[in-house]
């Protein structure tokens, strides 16, 4: 052990050398799997379960696979390049740490700032329950047989539910309607606007 850590810090430069390639090349295997994940559709809803849920710092969210992959990319090649450029061993592990932990911040806040962004895509019933738009067919009124068709504006889209008119009489295709009750997962009670 002794031996290894004289030969780091005293200058075999195929050690060195290797120490930090061996990293860079961890980071890139690492990067290049997270991406085959991605592209394969694994999921991987534990890596990202730091950055989704949790808006604070946390070791989970820090040490992700992508910021290790991050960590150990920007160490092993800032290291090497350190090495090559005539740095001595010590100095060159130490700006590649630092370069590699910067490069793991800057991770963590680009997850973070596009976790942010992402939305649910999830139509709850409380935005159909205030919603508004046209009818596409006849909808009967109250008492009479029937369903009509709606096309409802929801979150910037438009969304077709079966409806029937809150009132008595029935609405004719065409007229502007706005949801006063949700039934079920595709039906709604609607009145004139």
């Amino acid at each position: 052990m002794k031996e290894t850590i004289r030969l780091l810090l005293g200058g075999d430069p195929l050690l060195q050398t290797a120490l930090l390639f061996i990293g860079g090349v961890a980071g890139v295997v690492t990067f290049v799997l997270t991406l085959m994940r991605l592209f394969g559709g694994v999921d991987t809803d534990h890596d990202a379960h730091g950055f989704a849920h949790d808006h604070g710092i946390s070791v989970e969210s820090f040490l992700s696979v992508q910021s290790l992959s991050m960590f150990f990319t920007m160490f092993g090649l800032v290291g090497f390049a350190c090495l090559r450029t005539g740095y001595s061993t010590v100095p060159a592990l130490g700006i590649g740490v630092a370069v590699g932990v910067s490069a793991m911040a800057i991770m963590l806040m680009l997850m973070r700032s596009i976790s942010s962004l992402g939305q649910s895509g999830t139509m709850l019933l409380t935005d159909v329950a205030t919603a508004s738009g046209t009818a596409q067919t006849r909808i009967p009124g109250r008492g009479e047989i029937g369903i009509g068709i709606v096309l409802l504006q929801i979150g910037g889209t438009s969304h077709e539910y079966q409806a029937t008119a809150g009132c008595d009489s029935s609405l004719p295709a065409g007229s502007f309607v706005k949801v006063t009750e949700v039934r079920g997962s595709n039906a709604v009670i609607v009145v004139p606007v």
